[in-house]
């Protein structure tokens, strides 16, 4: 459905909160059901066994005798592998006042020992069998729920029952060994440390205002400190086998794996689970009520923007699943994308005091029924975009919405269900997985898009004016309104005093009387004709080994195509010219991050952004801009059926951008409000400072300051990109499910017949940055937030050296897992760390080996000393055998994956190949080349870049005196 997610903000922050959050979800998906007041949700009780919809045929559902549940699904994407997920039915709303973190300590140690795989080898055992821990194993706590991921890079008998094996495991065999705890005690302050931000202490506070008194406003899944340092094993072992019992354990697993030989592993390895504590009742969520008008002010001077919202909040079970319930639910969410469209309308105009806004309505957290509109602006601006919203939610309440409006949403929406149709033969593992955990958590009923596109599409095609507004006044008829205002606005010393000026403000806003919306003119597209002419091919050539088929028109433009069957019903396409952020200029260090945005927002000369989201209702491709390292690019996303629409759009971007002022403005207050965010943080004290110590001052690089900002001019966009757009080399890639000649009659109709253009010749030499060998620098942030960044870096060498560049990568794998073992887990004095390689592809001779950790500023010394010995120790004395192995065995997995999709194919081969040839040659020797990594040819490349007197290293911590442990925690519930 179309997206209309729950405020980004929010989102980002559940996601760090609770990576599983059951019931937030999407509003372009309905939030699905809850359950009775007091019915305990185990996973176990199949939603579709209370409601009047059937599930996805190709669900496979079982129960064991015992409670244990599972549910499976045949596919083949990507071929081979196994997505497999174990989710227990308990989270940090079963915490006692006692136990607050516990759950997510409980997560941490099941990866720390369990009866087949001690301490240090569970990790070490993914790797060696190609698999990652991070992206293809891990562990996720949220409130009602904690889940537990492995990605089998095989799915036959052996490999299925091993990975059982290890869920099994996680059910009930976790040793939880003394000294593991002290280890993991460590890492989970990290942790707790690192997910320390001003969003975050935002999210908390505002939570505890919209759920007052409720338990679970109490329960942030990281946990309380004091918890966290008083957890011992009796503690995890009560919780365990109080809550990790069969009856609320549910395996999901999707993926290429015989039915019949899964559930007899199944049957096999979990039969014989049995609880081992009396059971605990289902916690009650409590009462909470909203009355009459409620203001709520957070100051968080670090943040880099305020946010404004109006809210209404209901202490509501989510209904049972059902037509009905799905059906009102799509109404709904027609009506949201409507007031959205209005409010992305508003931001484009001259004088929007906002960068972005939102709205929401729906269920989640299973009991919470709400409905918001918030807005992002800068502090000065508050008052102004709290009216706005106000008025455009009023707007919509008393007057409704226009005949043009609804038949728009329409379009939208029944596309949408249509792609999801299209897409669903290829979809992967992972998605549907996903999706199936949310919906098991949910209690929501998991269809095919074919049972969703008939359940729904009537709905879509019967929508009126009337029915939409309707349905957008349920959802706002509570009679109380939430006025929050949190951020970086200063609006008083004391919180009461901020309060009264927020009600006054609102109050205020109300006082203005609102018209109905106002009728829009149609618009047309395309405006430009196709070039006059004929296209002429110099050359077309088929690349037998790739698959690729390259063609030159005489006009210097070059066509790259591939016909793939990776994805089904999917289109990519880019437009490659220019040197993109290389040939920025030294004196404009802003012109690259303006540039991008405001190509981005700035739509078509002839049509704004907004006017050309409402000619393309209805369709599915859209066009987007990127400044890259080594040149300028259109991409294009679209579907079999509309290639003609994309070479159109593509065609009218690269003839008729849209360099429009307001775009110009928006994008220098954005980019103004993340210098602000980044200037509080140590992560963004890198990206502003850091990246540029490593390339020696070089203004290109590092994320640029206000003052920059605000120098950039349209002009010196137009006059930076319009040279090698209309007149140097243009490069067109095109991958996916296509037909090629229809790809090259297009092309050719829109850019074979363009003007003459300047042909391939050797890049204008650009500085090379000049790494800061044998340097340091200490950078002091303004923050209350008490954590440190270590960052130690090796200069390397460029992307052309394919030979080599694979090599580093392998050895920064190395790296990172040393730190992983040496600073994480030996140490405990990091949650986040790692190492990673970054060739250039603008400049001859430059690349980094980049190790970092994010520490307790206390830890600086000790894990400074240990990120400098595991380069040392590697320059010095190489990898082992085993460390080779468990850093290619994944990366085999990897590009046995990725050669299967077109974005490997556009991305990292095509596009760009045509000033770079040898990219063509890279799929054909990417796997040969890995297989051939000796580790001597390891070491050799150790030797030869990890030398102790070419690094540089780079401190940062809070200033003196400024840090702090943050907020108080929340009070016992």
């Amino acid at each position: 459905m179309k997206k209309t997610m729950k405020p980004a903000w929010k989102i980002l922050l559940f996601s760090l909160l609770a990576a599983m959050l059951t019931a937030a979800g999407c509003r372009g998906l309905p939030s699905g059901p809850g359950q009775p007041e007091n019915q305990q949700n185990h996973t176990g009780h199949w939603a579709h066994e209370q409601s009047n919809l059937s599930p996805d045929p190709e669900l496979i559902f079982g129960k064991l005798d015992n409670g244990f549940s599972y549910v499976l699904m045949e596919n083949q994407k990507p071929e081979g592998r196994v997505k497999m997920h174990l989710n227990a039915d308990a989270g940090s709303f079963h915490e006692s006042p006692e136990e607050r973190g516990i759950a997510h300590f409980l997560e941490h140690m099941l990866f720390a020992g369990t009866r087949n795989f001690p301490s240090g080898e569970l990790v070490k055992y993914f790797q060696r069998i190609g698999m990652k821990f991070g992206p293809d194993v891990n562990g996720r706590t949220g409130f009602y729920n904690t889940t537990y991921d492995l990605d089998l890079p095989r799915g036959d008998k052996k490999d299925i029952d091993e990975g059982l094996l290890v869920m099994r495991d996680f059910a009930s065999e976790a040793l939880l060994e003394p000294g593991e705890i002290e280890k993991e005690r460590s890492v989970i302050l990290a942790e707790k440390r690192t997910r320390d931000t001003p969003d975050y202490r935002t999210f908390k506070e505002t939570f505890r205002f919209e759920l007052p008194e409720t338990r679970i406003a109490g329960r942030m899944p990281i946990g309380t400190r004091q918890t966290i340092e008083n957890i011992d094993r009796q503690m995890l072992e009560t919780f365990y086998h109080t809550w990790y019992r069969p009856g609320r354990l549910t395996l999901v697993a999707v993926g290429d794996f015989d039915p019949g030989i899964m559930e007899n592993l199944i049957e096999k390895r979990f039969s014989g689970l049995a609880a081992k504590a009396p059971e605990k009742p289902e916690p009650e969520f409590d009462h909470f009520d909203h009355d009459g008008l409620k203001t709520f002010y957070h100051h968080e001077p670090e943040a880099g923007r305020t946010n404004v919202a109006i809210e209404t909040l209901t202490r509501t079970p989510q209904p049972a699943d059902s037509r009905e319930y799905q059906q009102k639910q799509l109404l709904s969410e027609m009506a949201d994308s409507i007031v959205g469209h209005r409010l992305d309308r508003l931001r484009n105009e001259q004088d929007a005091p906002f960068t972005r806004a939102d709205i929401y309505s729906g269920h989640y957290l299973k009991f919470v029924k709400a409905a918001e509109i918030s807005a992002k602006c800068d502090p000065e601006n508050w008052e102004e975009s709290l009216s706005l919203i106000e008025q455009t939610l009023r707007r919509a309440l008393e007057h409704g919405f226009t005949e043009a409006e609804v038949n728009r949403a329409k379009k939208e929406f029944a596309n949408d269900l249509q792609q999801a149709v299209k897409n669903a033969p290829t979809r992967e593992n992972g998605q549907i997985a996903g999706q199936l955990l949310h919906h098991l958590n949910a209690k929501r009923v998991f269809q095919s898009p074919t049972q969703r596109r008939n359940l729904l599409q009537p709905v879509i095609e019967s929508a009126t004016p009337e029915k939409l507004h309707e349905m957008f006044k349920n959802q706002w008829a509570p009679s109380h309104r939430l006025v929050l205002v949190t951020g970086n606005a200063d609006l008083a010393q004391e919180a009461e005093t901020g309060k009264k000026k927020i009600a006054a403000a609102y109050r205020q806003s109300r006082q203005t009387e609102v018209q109905g919306p106002d009728a829009k003119d149609a618009l047309a597209f395309p405006y430009l004709p196709a070039p006059s002419g004929s296209p002429v091919i110099e050359d077309r050539t088929k690349m037998d080994e790739t698959g690729v088929t390259r063609v030159r028109f005489e006009n210097k433009v070059t066509l790259l195509v591939k016909e793939t069957d990776f994805t089904a019903n999917q289109v990519l396409a880019a437009v490659s010219f220019g040197h993109g952020q290389s040939s920025e200029p030294q004196n404009m260090p802003a012109l690259s991050e303006m540039t991008d945005r405001v190509i981005n927002s700035g739509g078509l000369g002839k049509l704004s952004d907004d006017e050309l989201s409402r000619v393309l209702a209805g369709t599915t491709t859209r066009v987007s801009f990127d400044v890259e390292e080594d040149k300028f690019v259109f991409s294009a996303r679209s579907v079999p059926n509309e290639t003609e629409l994309m070479f159109q759009l593509l065609y009218h971007y690269i003839q008729d951008p849209g360099y429009r002022q307001t775009a110009l403005r928006r994008s220098a207050r954005q980019l103004t409000q993340k210098y602000r965010s980044l200037s509080h943080s140590v992560q963004g004290a890198m990206a502003i400072k850091g990246q540029k110590f490593l390339a020696g001052g070089d203004g290109r690089f590092g994320f640029p300051g206000p003052e920059a900002i605000s120098r950039v001019r349209i002009n010196d966009i137009r006059n930076w990109i319009t040279p090698a757009l209309s007149q140097g080399p243009l490069e067109i890639a095109v991958v996916g499910d296509i037909d090629e000649d229809a790809v090259i009659d297009a092309a050719g109709n829109f850019f074979g017949a363009l003007p003459q253009r300047r042909d391939f010749r050797e890049s204008e030499p650009v500085n090379v940055p000049d790494f800061p060998k044998n340097r340091e620098i200490e950078i002091s942030v303004p923050t209350r937030i008490s954590k440190g960044l270590l960052v130690r870096a090796y200069p390397t060498t460029h992307i052309w050296d394919i030979h080599q560049a694979r090599r580093l990568s392998v050895l920064a794998d190395i790296f990172s897992d040393r730190m992983r073992i040496r600073i994480r887990e030996n140490l405990g004095a990091s949650y986040a760390q790692g190492a990673s390689h970054s060739p250039s592809r603008a400049y001859t001779d430059y690349g980094l080996l980049t190790g970092y950790a994010v520490i307790d500023p206390d830890k600086i010394n000790a894990v400074e000393k240990a990120m400098a010995d595991i380069g040392a120790e590697l320059q010095a004395n190489g990898a082992t055998k085993d460390e080779l192995k468990r850093a290619l065995e994944p990366t085999f997995t990897q590009i046995r994956e990725q050669v299967k999709t077109n974005e490997y194919w556009l991305h990292t081969v095509l596009k760009g190949a045509g000033r770079h040839p040898e990219q063509l040659q890279w799929s054909r020797t990417l796997l040969e080349d890995y297989t051939c990594i000796t580790v001597e040819e390891i070491n050799q490349t150790a030797r030869k870049w990890l030398k102790p007197a070419h690094a540089a290293d780079i401190r940062i911590l809070p200033e003196p005196g400024d840090a702090d442990n943050g907020p108080p925690e929340p009070e016992d519930q």
